[in-house]
């Protein structure tokens, strides 16, 4: 009985044993590895045109907000990604303000912030007057217009009462101008800008002239016309030839023949009547009706007998 006794014993701690070594491993298998810490993303960069500014931003681990120290602020919806903000700065007449706009990220960590500098001058040492040019190219009454502005949204009149909107920077537009027969019309084309800094306006040195001249009118050239004839006695082959407009043949005898087409060739023959034991003569005629009017040309014909 004490053997039994003494195995339980041994049975018993081995079970505690192994079980408190169980216990001892598991806490040691579920501790956490550390991930190795991520910096945010935080950067500003913009371009600016007097007071105007677009803010190119880029951020990463938390939720963002953009201040652009004048008061205002614009609140980034994403833990991370990019954003184009464009903003209106107030500024001074003649004078300079400075702002100090900053990107706020609320990561896990902590706040992490980055921040630039943005300066509105509009004193009269950097206030340079907007470009305003035209340059063009004229081929009869079509204009090509190369133009060029900048601070501002600009329209070009081409002077006849029509007009169209332009971006800033070289730009090309096209256009046709009506013009007077056998005259003349002026034409003076305005460019202008509505900018930040007051409006401006320019034109070419000198009015656009549209001169139109009646061309003159095609060289007539003599329409073709003549006529040839083989005879035999009172029998005769005819030969045409004409040109620039409908033609009729006229026999001299109360006949006549009508020849299609504005011009060509055709040949033909005719029996005239005769005086028995005396002489006939014919004068038969080919008559063109051109658009200049009628012109003709004849021949002669004896029939002897």
């Amino acid at each position: 009985m004490k053997g039994i006794n003494q195995m339980h014993k041994s049975l018993h701690w081995l079970f505690a044993t192994a079980l408190a070594s169980t216990f001892l491993l598991l806490p040691t298998a579920l501790l956490p590895i550390n991930a190795a810490s991520v910096q945010p993303k935080c950067s500003i960069v913009y371009n600016q045109n007097f007071n105007h500014l677009s803010f190119n931003l880029q951020w990463s681990g938390g939720y963002a907000v953009f201040h652009f120290d004048d008061g205002s602020k614009f609140d980034l919806f994403y833990t991370s990604g990019w954003a184009n903000l464009p903003h209106d700065y107030p500024y001074d007449t003649g004078g300079t303000r400075t702002f100090h706009p900053k990107l706020s990220i609320n990561t896990s960590q902590g706040q992490v912030s980055c921040e630039t500098t943005a300066t509105i001058s509009n004193s009269s040492s950097t206030n340079s007057e907007p470009v305003c040019s035209i340059e063009y190219e004229q081929n009869g009454n079509h204009l090509t217009y190369h133009l060029n502005s900048s601070d501002g949204p600009a329209v070009f009149s081409f002077g006849d009462n029509t007009q169209t909107g332009v971006a800033n920077g070289p730009q090309s537009v096209s256009h046709d101008y009506a013009f007077a027969v056998n005259g003349s019309a002026k034409y003076t084309p305005v460019l202008s800008i509505d900018g930040l800094r007051g409006k401006k306006t320019c034109s070419p040195s000198s009015p656009i002239t549209i001169a139109h001249t009646q061309p003159s009118p095609p060289a007539q050239t003599q329409p073709n016309c003549s006529i040839t004839y083989s005879q035999q006695f009172n029998n005769l082959n005819f030969s045409v030839e004409w040109s620039n407009g409908p033609a009729t043949f006229s026999f001299d005898d109360g006949s006549s023949l009508g020849l299609s087409g504005s011009g060509g060739s055709s040949s033909f023959s005719h029996a005239y009547a005769y005086l028995l034991g005396g002489t006939k003569t014919y004068t038969p005629r080919l008559t063109i009706n051109t658009p200049q009017g009628n012109v003709s040309c004849t021949t002669t014909i004896s029939i002897v007998d």
